[in-house]
């Protein structure tokens, strides 16, 4: 038992490096190449809210910082994202109108007033929210016929690092919302990585 508590410590100390790490290669992508050309904003936008809504749901549930402070990290990305995809598509005033609402979305989210069980609900939709994200990406990069300048190096961390979150959630808590959620996120994730090998020049 403690080999395995020991084990799932381990997954999510890698968990929470990997989440800060995995985005990077497609932050830096965009701004090198200053297009976000493939990057689907409604898929973007689905993950960003998906993420953010799970991660306060760990934050207000009080989970411990290793359990949420991967997806918050995850969510920052994605903002991060969510904002280069405006901002060199040229909707510079909406990019920052959507960074001042997350701010505001998250203060709202944290200061208590949205009883648990209503972020019980949100939670749970989390799941077709990813699930959305993901396919409108994948119909995304087939009508374009190539990735464009999605990241095939944040697609297949983010493959990996799911599935260890799947493996670490299911024996350290298993709460059978989380484990879901990241089951879709691996298979949206793996949907893309293939598309990606499929259109590689």
């Amino acid at each position: 038992m403690k080999k395995l508590h020991f084990t799932c410590n381990f997954w999510n100390c890698c968990l929470i490096i990997g989440a800060i790490c995995s985005k990077i290669p497609q932050i830096g992508s965009i701004y090198r190449n200053k297009s976000a050309k493939g990057i689907s904003l409604c898929s973007v936008t689905l993950d960003l809210i998906s993420k953010t809504i799970l991660a306060f749901y760990l934050i207000v549930r009080k989970y411990p910082l290793k359990e949420w402070c991967e997806i918050l990290a995850l969510a920052l990305c994605t903002l991060i994202i969510e904002f280069q995809v405006l901002y060199y598509n040229g909707r510079r005033k909406d990019a920052w109108l959507i960074l001042t609402g997350y701010v505001t979305a998250c203060n709202l989210l944290i200061s208590g007033l949205i009883p648990l069980p209503i972020l019980w609900v949100l939670e749970s939709m989390c799941i077709p929210l990813q699930l959305a994200s993901k396919i409108t990406q994948a119909v995304s990069i087939s009508n374009n016929g190539g990735t464009g300048n999605i990241s095939g190096l944040t697609t297949f961390v983010m493959c990996i690092s799911t599935v260890m979150k799947t493996y670490s959630e299911y024996y350290s808590r298993c709460d059978y919302l989380l484990v879901a959620n990241n089951g879709v996120t691996f298979a949206g994730n793996l949907l893309i990585g293939i598309q990606i090998i499929y259109y590689m020049d």
